[in-house]
């Protein structure tokens, strides 16, 4: 009879050659991206799986905002008089910075750089918002504000609360885990967390002028930080009157993407 720690021996041998193949079939599935040909890697799931592996996936459009290097398209933090010719009298509260009626619709040039898996890579992708519905939930006025690119579609809704600018993914239960975009006169250095302090926490940081097809815009900058990860952090700038005219997120590790306003309309 064999001592008692062979066969425990053998068990552990076996588990550990399981553990050594599954490992190699992960890094066979997560390389797929990089091996297949360009045009293959960028479509589904590949992409999906790229994404993972450069910590790339795009995050909630208003809860997500970054405390680096500003993209090219800035210039200097500095305070302008200039308005933008677009004009909404009805507007108040959060949403002067991001107007609510059903058929306003934002186009924007979605650049990606970089990343330690793609550092020469640059792709560059077009990504439209549009207010596609104004509903009626338990007293509340909800607008579904829909995202699209690259084929793949995502819905948040809206709705103001004391002229607070709030946003939903429960449309039963709409102030159940609401959370706050702006509030209703936003000015430099407020700062607010959407739920709780671990909550990522948003700051209006300056007042900029930032360049875009349609023309300079004064922005509003409102930087977004989430405490467990600086890949999370992003940059917003809202044009009163207009809506978001610039997103800005990333960091030299993961890449960065940049989304700027190319068109828009509203109503």
């Amino acid at each position: 009879m064999g001592h008692p720690y062979y066969n425990k021996a053998a068990q552990r041998k076996s588990s550990n050659v399981l553990w050594i193949i599954a490992l190699m079939l992960l890094a066979i599935i997560l390389g797929l991206p990089w091996i297949l040909p360009a045009q293959t890697a960028e479509k589904q799931p590949y992409n999906t799986l790229k994404q993972i592996c450069t910590f790339n996936l795009e995050y909630e459009w208003h809860h997500s905002t970054i405390n680096i290097q500003k993209p090219e398209e800035t210039s200097s933090a500095t305070q302008s008089d200039e308005t933008s010719t677009q004009t909404a009298s009805d507007l108040s509260g959060g949403t002067k910075w991001f107007p609510l009626a059903v058929g306003n619709r934002w186009v924007y040039e979605h650049t990606k750089k970089g990343g330690m898996m793609n550092r020469d890579g640059k792709t560059i992708t077009t990504k439209a918002i549009e207010v596609v519905d104004k509903i009626e939930v338990r007293r509340i006025t909800l607008y579904q504000v829909k995202s699209t690119e690259n084929g793949r579609e995502q819905s948040s809704y809206y709705y103001t609360e004391n002229d607070n600018l709030m946003i939903t993914h429960d449309i039963k239960r709409p102030t159940r885990r609401a959370l706050l975009v702006m509030p209703s006169s936003p000015k430099i250095n407020d700062s607010w967390h959407e739920s709780d302090k671990q909550s990522p926490s948003s700051t209006v940081r300056s007042f900029e002028n930032v360049q875009t097809s349609n023309g300079p815009f004064t922005a509003m900058l409102i930087e977004t930080r989430y405490m467990t990860s600086e890949d999370r952090n992003y940059q917003t700038y809202y044009a009163e009157n207009v809506g978001i005219v610039m997103q800005y997120f990333g960091s030299e590790a993961r890449g960065t993407d940049t989304w700027l306003l190319k068109d828009f309309s509203l109503n």
